[in-house]
């Protein structure tokens, strides 16, 4: 959580009440959080894209 800069009190909120940076940045801890997960991440590097 503190790699992601999220606060503590985030885990005694239901989920529906987490802004939406909150919820993202939720939904990759638990992504990550699984031993040997290594979740795809598609478009991570879109704003390298040069123009068309």
């Amino acid at each position: 959580m503190s790699n992601l800069d999220m606060r503590k009190e985030v885990l005694d909120c239901p989920f529906a009440t987490l802004s939406g940076g909150e919820q993202t940045r939720t939904l990759l801890a638990v992504l990550f959080f699984g031993e040997g997960a290594y979740p795809m991440l598609d478009e991570t590097t879109n704003h390298l894209d040069g123009p068309v």
